[in-house]
């Protein structure tokens, strides 16, 4: 199934913003699921917010595991779903085992309203707060603190 997206236009005509409908003819009747895409915008600044978090971690330290030292991998999407987690955006899950585990909510536009996402934003700001390595000097809290204000 392909996908596209498309805006719609003031004489009510959707218009595809891209190439991806060009193989249908004119009079061929096609199947539409759609969403209301959020603000892309909005979008990009969550991500700069992670991208800063993220830049903010110190390098892991080596840890034994299974009798070996070994140094773990920093891993962006690890850390953006940890970050959605710790800011109360989770369902919980039974893992094969039996346990529960939480996963971290889809951001994607399919699968988040424009208020919710609002309210993960804001959370997430409190949650960088929080997650700051305690590592840095106070001149460098204080800036990162700054930078992390104008992202509200």
């Amino acid at each position: 199934m392909a996908e596209c997206q498309m805006v719609k236009t003031d004489k009510g005509v959707f218009i595809p913003l891209d190439d991806s409908l060009k193989s249908v003819q004119a009079g061929e009747v096609i199947s539409v699921k759609y969403s209301v895409v959020r603000n892309p915008k909005f979008l990009r600044k969550a991500f700069a917010l992670f991208n800063f978090v993220f830049d903010a971690l110190p390098e892991p330290e080596p840890i034994k595991f299974k009798g070996q030292m070994i140094a773990p991998l920093r891993d962006f999407d690890t850390a953006r779903k940890e970050l959605i987690i710790m800011a109360g955006f989770h369902e919980m899950v039974i893992k094969l085992d039996g346990t529960v585990k939480l996963k971290a909510k889809s951001i994607s536009f399919a699968k988040m309203e424009e208020d919710e996402f609002s309210r993960l934003y804001s959370a997430l700001i409190d949650t960088a707060l929080r997650v700051l390595p305690y590592t840095m000097t106070a001149e460098q809290l204080d800036n990162s603190v700054n930078q992390l204000m104008g992202f509200a």
